[in-house]
């Protein structure tokens, strides 16, 4: 128990003496080995989320040169940035097939709405066009109505006459085929007219079965627009959540450099610049609240100190930006890539 103790104590000795920058290298380490040992030991196999290889990102090539790290630790980092690629790849070919989909639905559902419309225009035509041959027949039959009564009144004339009726027979014989010529008419067109109502009776019929299918297929249309458009929403929803997770992750990488900055380099004005951009884009990075606080009060007990920090991380950063100004965009883009030597130069 005492040599174990003993140890801890040697551990926290060199650990303390050790520099910013392999404090955090150690962390990292210390992180990749933890999260490889759960892998291991996990049966469901979580491998490393984007937000976390971009935190170890510019170290680890370091910690494979100097053997820290052994063959299955680094095939794990590897395995995990293939995962990374390929789910951000298939995020996005999801949204684009979704958006398809919904574009491909609103577009037959317009194509239904104008095909019900010409159909209704279409049997609109036909009730007018039976409306015209009815009123065609109504006239007809008004016709042999007045001819047979004036064939009437010339039998009935003739009938008080014998000698002129003698002398008209093949008169009447004549208008009596006449008759006969126009009732086989009339037939004829009653028979195109019955046939005519019966197809339009038909027609009627089958457009309202149609009509009704183009409802319900509207009806189903519309409930998969609105799951494609719930889809939409959970995508969106899920890619504003690995974005948030990335700014947490470039907001570490800010924070670090500052530290490193500060105590290696004893550069305040790069420190600032760095710890200040990590608070804006993430306000709980304690390690950027620890920089700045150190820069306004010089002391290194920010974790410790009873009671918090007596000012708060944005009145510091308005009482030291007149000193220190602000890192431009292009250096800090470097930084965050783990373009660190290039980022330096910018920023003088």
């Amino acid at each position: 128990m005492k040599i174990e103790l003993s140890h801890d104590i040697l551990a926290k000795n060199i650990f303390d003496k050790a520099s910013a920058e392999d404090k955090t290298r150690l962390k990292i380490l210390n992180f990749i080995k933890g999260r490889y040992a759960d892998y291991e030991a996990s049966k469901n196999k979580v491998l490393l989320k984007k937000g976390d290889l971009d935190y170890i990102g510019p170290y680890t090539s370091q910690l494979a040169k100097e053997n820290r790290l052994d063959e299955k630790e680094l095939g794990f980092i590897k395995k995990s940035k293939q995962h990374t690629k390929l789910s951000a790849i298939w995020g996005i070919a999801s949204t684009a097939v979704l958006v398809l989909s919904l574009t491909i639905t609103v577009f037959l559902v317009d194509q239904n709405r104008r095909h019900a419309e010409v159909l209704k225009d279409k049997a609109m035509n036909e009730t007018i066009k039976v409306e015209k041959e009815k009123n065609a027949k109504e006239v007809i039959l008004a016709e042999y109505v007045e001819e047979k009564k004036q064939r009437i009144k010339a039998v009935e004339a003739f009938n008080g006459q014998d000698e002129a009726l003698k002398g008209s027979r093949e008169q009447l014989a004549r208008a009596y085929e006449d008759l006969k010529i126009a009732e086989q008419r009339l037939e004829k067109a009653n028979a195109g007219l019955n046939k005519k109502n019966t197809d339009l009776v038909v027609e009627r019929s089958t457009l309202k079965k149609d009509i009704a299918n183009l409802g319900l297929e509207r009806k189903k249309l519309e409930q998969e627009k609105v799951k494609l458009f719930n889809d939409i929403e959970s995508k969106k929803a899920e890619l504003s959540r690995s974005q948030g997770e990335k700014t947490k992750s470039d907001s570490r990488i800010l924070s670090s450099k500052a530290l490193y900055m500060l105590h290696q380099n004893n550069n305040n004005a790069d420190a600032f610049k760095l710890a200040t951009e990590a608070f804006r884009m993430d306000d709980t990075n304690k390690e950027a609240r620890a920089v700045l606080d150190e820069l306004m009060t010089g002391r290194q007990d920010y974790f410790e100190r009873t009671g918090g920090p007596s000012l708060k991380t944005e009145d510091i950063i308005k009482k030291l930006m007149p000193n220190y100004g602000t890192i431009n965009t292009d250096s800090k883009d470097k930084i965050i890539k783990g373009q660190w030597p290039a980022a330096l130069k910018k920023m003088k």
